[in-house]
C-alpha cells in the first residue's frame, strides 16, 4: 500500500522534464509511474517541477545563543519554506561547538524544535585540536575553522595552529571547514577618506584570497582535504583552480548573496549588507555564476546568519561595530530557480549545487540529495510558471532584513516534504516542531 500519492509533477529524467506519478511509503521514495495507484493520501501536483529537498550545509541558527534573531524552530520552519529540508548548523553558538559533550548538549536543547531533518557541525580553533577525534565519533556533518573569530575555541589565525588541525582531522573521515580571510591583509583606510560604507568592503578586498592561498598551500603541504565556506571573488577561484592542479582534494562552496549582489548595496542599505567577506562586483557575480556552471564551485550554501535590528543599526555609526551576516536561507532557490529560467544554468545544476552535491560532502548520500528509489521522500515542488516578489510577510524567518526584500523571483515554490510529511504548502506550515530528525555523518 502506497501512503503517498504525489501526482502529475514534472522531473528530471536524462536531462528531460517528464512527467510522471511519485510513489511514496514509510518516508522513502518507493518508485515512479505514469499510472495512478491508491494511496492513503493523493497531491495533485498540476504540473509543478520535483526536485531534491536541498541539503544546506551553512546556517546559523542561533540556537543556544543570546542572539534572539533566530532558533531551531523559526530557522527550520523558514528553511523548508526556501525548499531546504536538511540543514547543518554551524558551532558559533553559545558555548561553541568545540567538543563532544557540548554538541550532545546542544542536541538535546535543539531536536524537539527541528521541523526538518538537521546535522550539527563542530568547530575547532588552536586550543581545541585534541577534540577532534570526539566530535568525529561523534557524528558531525564537519568540522569548522576560523582564520578570523571572537570565539577563541574556533579560532585558527597563523599558520602553525592551522597546520596542526590539518595533521589532526586527516586521520579521520571528517572534513574541514575554513572561513578563510587572513586578518593581517585587511588595509585600514584614513578616516578623513573612508566616506561610504563600501570602503569597509575595499579595507578587506585581499583579505580572502590571500587566506585562501594560505589556507591551500598547508592543505597541498599535509595532504589534508579541505573546503573553502562562502567563497567571493574571482581572485579566489583563479587560486583554487592552480591549487587543485596540485592537490585536487578541494571543496568549495559560495552564497547566493555573491552571485548576485555587489559592494553598491552598502551604500543603498548600510550594514544591513556587511557580511564577510564583504560583498564584490559584478564581474565576480558572473565569474562565480560560470563556476557553477563548469562544476568548480561544488554548491550553494545559504550562510543563513540573521542579526537583530538593534545590532546591525549600531553600524550606522561605525560599519565596523555592525556584526557579519544576513538572513537567506529562504531566498536560495528562488535566485538559482530565476538564474535558470534565465538560461544561466542548467535544471542539473540547480539539483546539483543545491542538494546532491551538499548530501555527498555531508556523507548522507544517497539518503538525502537525489530522487531515486530508496531515498528519504523529501521532495520540493516548484511552479516554474509563476513569479512572486519577497515581502516581509513572505519571509518566515524571525529576522526580516533580508537584501531581496522587494525583489521579484521565478519557480515559487508550492510544497515542501521532508520524509513524506508535507511541512509546509504556500508559505502556510503545516508540521510540528519535533518532526525533524538528528543526522550522524555516513562512517
Amino acid at each position: 500500500m502506497i501512503d503517498l500519492l504525489i501526482k502529475n509533477c514534472c522531473i528530471l529524467l536524462n536531462n528531460n522534464l517528464l512527467q510522471v506519478n511519485i510513489m511514496v511509503s514509510e518516508g522513502k521514495v518507493t518508485c515512479f509511474s505514469k499510472k495512478i495507484c491508491e494511496a492513503d493520501k493523493v497531491y495533485d501536483a498540476e504540473g509543478k517541477i520535483a526536485i531534491p529537498g536541498g541539503i544546506d550545509p551553512h546556517v546559523h541558527f542561533r540556537d543556544p545563543s543570546s542572539n534572539p534573531a533566530e532558533n531551531f524552530e523559526t530557522g527550520t520552519l523558514a528553511a523548508a519554506h526556501g525548499g531546504v529540508t536538511t540543514i547543518a548548523d554551524m558551532p558559533n553558538t553559545e558555548p561553541p561547538v568545540t567538543d563532544a559533550k557540548i554538541l550532545r548538549d546542544k542536541l538535546k536543547k535543539v531536536r524537539n524544535k527541528a521541523h526538518i531533518d538537521f546535522m550539527l557541525l563542530g568547530g575547532v580553533g588552536k586550543t581545541t585540536v585534541e577534540n577532534i577525534k570526539e566530535m568525529a565519533e561523534a557524528g558531525v556533518g564537519a568540522v569548522k575553522t576560523f582564520m578570523i573569530s571572537r570565539f577563541p575555541g574556533l579560532s585558527a589565525p597563523d599558520t602553525s595552529s592551522l597546520k596542526e588541525i590539518m595533521l589532526e582531522i586527516k586521520k579521520y573521515q571528517v572534513p574541514l571547514m575554513v572561513h578563510a580571510e587572513d586578518e593581517g591583509a585587511i588595509v585600514k583606510l584614513k578616516k578623513e577618506s573612508r566616506n561610504k560604507f563600501s570602503d569597509y568592503a575595499k579595507e578587506r578586498i585581499m583579505c580572502e584570497s590571500i587566506g585562501v592561498a594560505r589556507v591551500l598551500e598547508i592543505a597541498r603541504q599535509t595532504r589534508c582535504p579541505v573546503h573553502i565556506v562562502h567563497l567571493s571573488s574571482s581572485d579566489s577561484m583563479d587560486i583554487i583552480s592552480m591549487y587543485r592542479k596540485l592537490w585536487p582534494k578541494i571543496t568549495v562552496e559560495t552564497t547566493p548573496h555573491y552571485l548576485t549582489l555587489t559592494m553598491d548595496e552598502m551604500d543603498k542599505q548600510g550594514p544591513y549588507a556587511k557580511v564577510g567577506p564583504p560583498l564584490r562586483n559584478k564581474f565576480d557575480n558572473r565569474r562565480l555564476v560560470e563556476e557553477l556552471t563548469k562544476g568548480n564551485i561544488n554548491f550553494v550554501a545559504s550562510d543563513h546568519a540573521p542579526y537583530p535590528k538593534e545590532m546591525k543599526d549600531k553600524g550606522y555609526e561605525e560599519i565596523t561595530l555592525a556584526p557579519s551576516g544576513m538572513p537567506g536561507i529562504e531566498t536560495t532557490l528562488p535566485i538559482l530557480f530565476t538564474l535558470y529560467s534565465n538560461r544561466e544554468i542548467t535544471l542539473e545544476t540547480l539539483i546539483k549545487v543545491f542538494s546532491t552535491n551538499a548530501a555527498k560532502f555531508l556523507r548522507i548520500y544517497p539518503k538525502k540529495g537525489c530522487l531515486l528509489p530508496g531515498s528519504d521522500a523529501d521532495i520540493v515542488l516548484i511552479d516554474p510558471k509563476s513569479e512572486f516578489k519577497v515581502t516581509e510577510e513572505y519571509l518566515l524567518t524571525k529576522t526580516k532584513q533580508s537584501m531581496f526584500l522587494g525583489k521579484k523571483f521565478k519557480g515559487e515554490i508550492q510544497a515542501t516534504f521532508c520524509r513524506g510529511e508535507l511541512i509546509i504548502e504556500k508559505g502556510t506550515p503545516l508540521s510540528k516542531p519535533g518532526h525533524g530528525t538528528f543526522l550522524k555523518r555516513f562512517p
